[in-house]
């Protein structure tokens, strides 16, 4: 509380002259300062009256400087009274500080005023006319548009002008009277060399803030009734008032810093805290409890904590409390409860341990309630990861089990196939053995129509474009289809005559139509019906606005629609993008149309989804048609060379069908068993071979080494790798990166020599 000090005699102090003692009172509309924390000089306001007690140069510096900066940016004039330094001295101390002193005086905010100018009035001291001074400065501030008046000044020249102590003490209190009643604030510099001691002392009696150092304190020495008087005012005396006011002011902040760390922890600590008595009801509790249990803190308050945590595992709570006022400490198992007016449960686990008095007495319990629930869906999750990583290391393994299985029945499919081709060529006119030899061949195909999709559900291939029949996609996977999306949908195929052929991996778009109705049987839980069809179309320049990028021209449409849950505008935006589903985890990935997506543009086709909520939803996928080729079923007679072809390849059965195709296309033809082999022929022949045609994977020395090496050694040679596994194989390899031509197993014998000759770079 701001107090304006009076002087009056008090001749009732035995033992003592007639003395001066201070007497306050409370000021109207002053500011409180011990209601603010202080901490250094920026911390003054308006209506403070602070003494600056210093000692040297240094401590000169620090709280000048800031306190004339900190006027300078709160727009108020600044007033430094000098009378022991010249302003040019004070001028460079600023402008050392960082102050620009010459703009401020400029702009008339910062004003130099010697002492005397302000002490003189006629031709002698007047306290009065100080004050009618310093008055008149707080006007002339404010007239000019200033927020206030700052006002420092050097008190020697008060000392010199006083009559003893006393006085100065009785000019000091009407000082502080002034500044608590003007739109002002002082600084009063006292340098210790230069004033008595007594007159110091005087100095904390009747100012309420004390700048010591670089810290501002509020002075609990600023007291209303203090004698002036006696031998107590020693230097001994003052030093230990300097000091009691800084330990004061650093217990003080030690104490409010503990405090507010205290506050913090119990306001924002992860965990429910709570003060129990002896008899169990809560006393006190942090506000994360009251949200645990959904109850206001106030509402607990005298509560039983035993009514929302009856069991604290094993035991009973009572229990638990007995075990815990009798100096144990009970930590529960892993609880699960409910709070009022809440659905959800929450998993806690509860630390319970003695509450004691400064005695060392136990007179309740401490309870820390922590919510794990967190921790249990994290569990939960690590749990159900961990299990999707066992069904993904099957599947890998599947996947592992299913690609060598592939390279074994693709080198043995390609040799039925391929011999089944050539005894077709030989078979003569006998309709029978053609028959029977056509059945082997349909067998084959079949078998390798299975392998192909073993694989396509387990990684995505290399795109094996061939000319095909889009009805003959459809049909062949009818009857996969029925079983995969139940009995409870109506499976409709409409198969367009006219829709012909188109140029695109088989696989491929089985895969599509498969993940489609996949995501069609999803959107009808309840059954519903889903629709098949192909169609002939012809996308005229009209129309190509309506696709992402197209050409006009005639396009075989494969058109799936559902009569399901459909979709909604902002879902069909993301329909398309990765990781995006509407199904909870357990029953979608988010990675079926984009799949769908990355197919059709890979084959160069355009997809197109319609959907209404609640109506279903219709994907159209269109594929050029196919213009026929008359290189594409050229006889094996047209595509024979006479160039030099070494071939390299493990699989017996594979080696020799590859043989007999190329001679007798009238190739020379020369046969490896491995890459050892293979290295030997060449150093033999030298650059007599134009094409090598190796398979990928081989024991000892495999395909991509064998032909990095022959490349190096024979430039001109030109290489055809051959493999019956996935791509992830090939790239791993590193084969498709280098631009290698490749050729999947199984093949047909027109397969393999219109290859060659592409390779050749015959046309």
């Amino acid at each position: 509380m701001i107090v304006s000090a009076q002087i009056r005699r008090n001749s009732c102090c035995k033992g003592h002259p007639v003395s001066d003692v201070i007497q306050t009172r409370p000021s109207e509309g002053g500011c409180d300062v011990s209601a603010r924390r202080l901490r250094t000089i920026d911390d003054l306001r308006i209506g403070d009256h602070a003494s600056f007690i210093y000692s040297g140069e240094q401590e000169y510096r620090a709280v000048v400087v800031p306190f004339v900066r900190a006027g300078l940016e709160q727009r108020q004039r600044v007033v430094y009274v000098h009378d022991m330094r010249a302003p040019q001295t004070i001028s460079t101390i600023l402008v050392e500080g960082g102050i620009d002193v010459d703009r401020a005086q400029a702009m008339g905010q910062l004003v130099f005023v010697p002492a005397k100018q302000v002490y003189t009035r006629g031709v002698g001291y007047s306290f009065d006319g100080v004050l009618d001074k310093m008055h008149g400065m707080t006007a002339m501030a404010l007239a000019d548009g200033w927020s206030s008046l700052r006002l420092t000044t050097e008190m020697s020249w008060m000392l010199r002008q006083t009559q003893g102590t006393e006085r100065l003490l009785e000019q000091a209190g009407r000082l502080g009277a002034f500044f608590r009643e003007s739109a002002a604030l002082g600084l009063n510099q006292f340098e210790r060399s230069q004033f008595p001691v007594e007159a110091l002392l005087d100095v904390l009696l009747t100012h309420p803030v004390a700048v010591l150092g670089t810290e501002a304190v509020q002075n609990f020495y600023y007291t209303p009734q203090v004698e002036v008087s006696g031998r107590w005012r020693s230097e001994a005396t003052l030093g230990k008032w300097i000091s009691n006011l800084k330990e004061r002011k650093r217990a003080a902040e030690n104490l409010r810093e503990a405090l507010q760390l205290h506050r913090e922890v119990l306001e924002n600590v992860g965990s429910g805290i709570v003060v129990l008595s002896r008899a169990g009801h809560i006393i006190q509790c942090n506000p994360f409890m009251a949200r645990l249990l959904g109850v206001e803190g106030i509402d607990l308050q005298g509560r039983r904590l035993a009514d929302f945590f009856p069991d604290i595992g094993e035991d009973t709570f009572e229990e638990a409390l007995e075990r815990v006022l009798v100096g144990e400490m009970v930590l529960s198992p892993d609880l699960i409860v409910s709070a009022e007016g809440k659905n959800r449960a929450r998993w806690i686990i509860a630390n319970l341990a003695p509450y004691r008095n400064p005695d060392g007495q136990i007179i309740g319990a401490i309870a820390v309630i922590s919510d794990i629930s967190s921790r249990k869906e994290m569990e939960d999750a690590l749990r159900s990861s961990e299990e999707q990583l066992r069904q993904t290391q099957k599947l890998e393994a599947v996947g592992r089990l299913a690609g060598g299985v592939a390279h074994d029945m693709n080198n043995a499919l390609n040799a039925i196939i391929a011999f089944a081709d050539l005894a077709l060529q030989e078979a003569g006119p006998s309709e029978d053995l053609r028959a029977d030899i056509g059945e082997i061949r349909a067998a084959a195909d079949r078998a390798a129509g299975i392998t192909r999709r073993l694989l396509a559900f387990s990684r995505r291939q290399v795109l094996q474009l061939q000319v095909i029949e889009l009805n003959a996609i459809v049909v062949s996977i009818d009857n996969m289809l029925r079983r995969l999306i139940g009995e409870q949908i109506d499976l409709t195929i409409r198969l367009a005559p006219d829709v012909g052929r188109v140029k695109t991996d088989p696989s491929q778009i089985e895969q599509v139509i498969i993940n489609l109705a996949l995501n069609a049987r999803d959107a009808m839980p309840e059954g519903g019906g889903l629709c098949i069809e192909t169609d002939l179309v012809r996308v005229d320049v009209e129309q190509l606005s309506a696709f992402d990028a197209i050409t006009p021209g005639e396009y075989a449409v494969l058109r799936i629609s559902d009569s399901g849950c459909g979709m909604s505008p902002e879902v069909l935006a993301h329909a398309f993008e990765p990781f995006f589903t509407t199904k909870d985890m357990s029953r979608g990935s988010g990675l079926g149309l984009p799949v769908v997506y990355g197919i059709v543009k890979q084959t160069g086709g355009q997809i197109r989804v319609r959907s209404d909520l609640g109506k279903g939803t219709c994907v159209e996928i269109f594929l050029a048609k196919y213009t026929r080729d008359s290189r594409a079923d050229m006889p094996i007679a047209t595509v024979a060379g006479s160039e030099t072809v070494l071939v390299v390849e493990d699989e017996e059965l594979v080696r020799k069908v590859v043989g007999r195709i190329l001679g007798r296309a009238g190739y020379r033809v020369f046969i490896a068993s491995d890459g050892a082999e293979a290295l030997a022929i060449c150093e033999e022949t030298g650059n007599q071979i134009d094409l090598l045609l190796t398979d990928v994977v081989m024991p000892g020395l495999g395909g991509k080494d064998l032909a990095t090496r022959v490349a190096g050694q024979y430039p001109s040679m030109k290489i055809l790798y051959m493999t019956g596994y996935t791509d992830d194989e090939v790239l791993r390899r590193g084969i498709l990166d280098e631009g290698r031509a490749l050729i999947l197993k199984p093949f047909t014998p027109n397969d393999l020599l219109r290859k060659i000759r592409s390779v050749l770079g015959v046309q």
